[in-house]
């Protein structure tokens, strides 16, 4: 049975249309909307019959010509250039370090030295491109322990880095390795201004850490101070936004991902909110995005793009971009709606060919300027 990446996800049958448009009124993409850079026109997709070890891709990384992608049945990786594929098998046994710590790969980060980090749902893997190290909660070790030798828990939903510092969010807090000294930290109830320990997702930019937990908002690490900053949901509730762009538009944070100018965004299941250090401006599913589950967002230059149980959605020069797949009448292909600020205005364009399915865990983007979707139904790279 597929396991669920985070409580209470609905894998969904998605048969929902962004727009309900017969195939000979949906115009295909034109200019002046082709040098559009926010505008993919050509997909192509990978799934088990390519080289995937599983259908359901919850994470992938892209590092020069290779695209790592983590699935429910391991690592898979192909280089672009030579379109060759490879995997990296699950660990035979735990301890033994021949391979990644559990099949359920749910995060990849590739740190400075070129090393790939993979968070598990039984632990976080090292691979240095030869050899597997994998790290693990030392069983009875107190998550508020000062002096932490591993993890403070095994399954790990998100890894970044920083530096030498490897961050890990897990579903009881968040552990902080640094590679060179082999020393481990441990932040929690304890030392951190969490509300709820479950951590999903973790970024990091020059100076900061980015964490979203479940419960506690979106948190940021300032390293120079050593010093959380708490940003929570000022209308207090769970299930309206009172006044629109005050603040974090809800404390059930699933993702957060900054930009090098230090905009961040932030997932909840409630919809995405913006932060440029002054100003906050928040979205949801009446308001430009495709639907309020959110999975993943992914800052990327000035744009930031949407991870949804209804598609992929993009923000840029105060347009929305959203992606889905449509099947109608045996054939299936692809949608791209434009529309304003406030998801005003919409105009619906087709695409011949589409994401492969409208349930996107996770994007990111080659050198390139390629994007890549993974899916619950394969890998799509759009050009």
């Amino acid at each position: 049975m597929t396991q669920s990446i985070r409580p209470l996800v609905k894998f969904l049958v998605l048969g929902v249309l962004l727009v309900s448009c017969a195939k000979t009124t949906t115009p295909v993409v034109q200019d002046p909307l082709l040098k559009d850079p926010m505008v993919y026109t050509h997909w192509e997709t990978f799934n088990v019959e390519q080289g995937l070890p599983h259908h359901l891709v919850f994470a992938v990384k892209t590092h020069g010509s290779d695209v790592y992608f983590g699935t429910e049945n391991g690592v898979a990786i192909t280089n672009r250039k030579t379109k060759t594929w490879s995997t990296l098998p699950p660990e035979s046994k735990p301890g033994a370090n021949d391979g990644v710590a559990y099949k359920v790969v749910t995060s990849v980060d590739i740190d400075e030295d070129g090393d790939a980090w993979f968070g598990t749902f039984k632990g976080l893997t090292h691979w240095d491109g030869e050899t597997f190290t994998n790290y693990r909660w030392p069983e009875g070790q107190d998550p508020k322990d000062p002096n932490p030798k591993g993890l403070i828990n095994n399954v790990v939903y998100g890894v970044t880095h920083l530096g030498d510092d490897i961050w890990i969010a897990t579903t009881d807090g968040t552990s902080q390795y640094n590679k060179k000294s082999g020393q481990w930290k441990s932040w929690y109830l304890n030392n951190a201004p969490m509300e709820e320990t479950w951590c999903y997702g973790i970024a990091a930019t020059k100076e900061k850490i980015w964490l979203a937990a479940w419960g506690s908002g979106l948190m940021e690490y300032v390293v120079a101070d050593n010093h959380w900053n708490a940003y929570h949901d000022p209308d207090g509730s769970f299930t309206v936004d009172l006044l629109r762009n005050d603040g974090m538009l809800s404390m059930m944070s699933t993702s957060a991902s900054a930009n090098d100018e230090g905009i961040v965004w932030a997932a909840s299941y409630f919809g995405a909110s913006r932060y440029d250090g002054k100003n906050w401006r928040d979205w949801d599913e009446d308001h430009g995005i495709p639907s309020n589950f959110l999975n993943s967002v992914k800052a990327h230059g000035d744009a930031g793009w949407i991870c949804t149980d209804k598609g992929l959605a993009g923000f840029q020069n105060e347009q929305w971009y959203t992606y889905a797949r449509v099947e109608e009448d045996g054939e299936s292909y692809g949608t791209i709606t434009i529309a304003d600020a406030d998801g005003k205005n919409g105009k619906v364009y087709r695409t011949e060919t589409s994401i492969p399915q409208n349930f996107v865990w996770w994007v990111d983007f080659d050198e390139d300027g390629g994007i890549w979707v993974a899916t619950s139904d394969g890998i799509a790279h759009g050009t």
